[in-house]
């Protein structure tokens, strides 16, 4: 679910892992739920970000 910068959709999970729609949907609720921050751990000291975009897509590049 998060290799990409795009969430995946419950149809392909389903689909992925042989898994119905309604199991997908409910499996990537509980990841999520899982992963959520409490908001109780700031960040502090150095902090690496491994992919981010800032603005928009430039004119002539792809991808």
């Amino acid at each position: 679910m998060a290799t990409g910068t795009k969430s995946l959709s419950a149809t392909y999970m389903g689909v992925r892992y042989g898994v119905t729609e309604k199991t997908a949907r409910l499996f990537m609720l509980k990841v999520r739920e899982a992963i959520a921050s409490s908001g109780n751990n700031p960040m502090d000291g150095d902090v690496h970000v491994d992919e981010f975009v800032l603005g928009g897509r430039e004119a002539v590049k792809i991808g």
